[in-house]
Formats: structure tokens, sequence, C-alpha cells
């Protein structure tokens, strides 16, 4: 009556083999943040490709012929306000931020010493994973999402470089 309960070795089995798939899964997300954070610092790199390309094009301080100066001026105005936004979406998915871990790092020998059964350790670890991935997941969309847009501005950039580099000169 008090001796330990056995436990059917089929649901610790199916408990454990949950736990695997789902730690699996937080581990894919958790590199998945990780590689967004990768391309984010590599885009921040290639920030400066933009200044050395309007260098080349000789885009900037040049005399443009006078039907086409506000054409210039609003030009230049609006690659440096895209210019201003992507380093801002850039610089923001580079700033530090806490993501949800699901537990300490003693928390096996923690729920062994307080003689919780296995399956029940296993279900616990289960919902923990799963709580941390819908914690975690507004973030990384929230990550992706301004990754997406930074790659647009990139594209916008280079579009109205290019514009700026076909105004006739005098």
């Amino acid at each position: 009556m008090f001796g330990k309960k056995k436990e059917d070795p089929c649901v610790v089995e199916g408990m454990r083999q949950s736990f695997i798939e789902v730690s699996s899964h937080y581990d894919a997300h958790m590199n998945s943040v990780k590689v967004l954070r990768d391309i984010s610092k590599l885009m921040f790199t290639t920030a400066s490709v933009f200044f050395t390309l309007a260098i080349s094009l000789n885009i900037f301080f040049v005399n443009v012929n006078s039907r086409f100066q506000m054409l210039y001026n609003i030009l230049l105005i609006a690659l440096l306000v895209v210019f201003l936004i992507f380093l801002g979406l850039v610089i923001w998915n580079l700033m530090p931020r806490s993501l949800s871990r699901p537990f300490p790092r003693d928390y096996d020998k923690i729920t062994k010493s307080l003689c919780v059964s296995e399956a029940d350790r296993y279900a616990v670890l289960v919902v923990q994973y799963l709580e941390s991935m819908k914690v975690n997941e507004p973030i990384c969309d929230a990550i992706t999402n301004r990754l997406i847009a930074s790659g647009v501005l990139y594209g916008v950039m280079v579009s109205i470089i290019i514009g700026l580099a076909m105004i006739p000169k005098v």
C-alpha cells in the first residue's frame, strides 16, 4: 500500500518518445532563432555596400541637370529614410532578448529526489517544453517579419541607388 506504484512501461515509453519529439522541435526552434540572428548580422555588414555603391556611382554631391533637381532631391531623401529604417530593423533584430527555457539544468535530479514517477516527469517535461515554445513563438515571428521587411528595404535601396545613378548630371 505504501510502496512504489508499478508504472506501465508502454505509458513511460510513450511519454519518453513525446519528450524526445518535443525537445527536438524546441532545439530546432532555438537553432532557427540563431540563424535569423546570423542573417541579421550579415545584413548589417552589407549596409556598408550601399555607401560603396553610391560612391562608386558618383551619386552624392554632384551637379544635376536643373530639370531633374527635384527628383534627385526626393530620391536622395527617400534613400536616406529607407536606409535608416533598414538599419533600425536590422539593429532591432540584433538586440539581445531572453527566450524562455523549459527548466533549470538540474531539473532531472530534483524530480528524482522528490520521488516523482517517470511518466509524470516526462509529462511535466513535455508540457514545459510546449509552454516555452508558445512563449518564444511570437518573438521568433517578430524577428522573421523584421528580417523580411529588411530584405524588401534592401531591394528598395538598390532600386533608388540605380535610379539616382540614371539621373543626368551636368
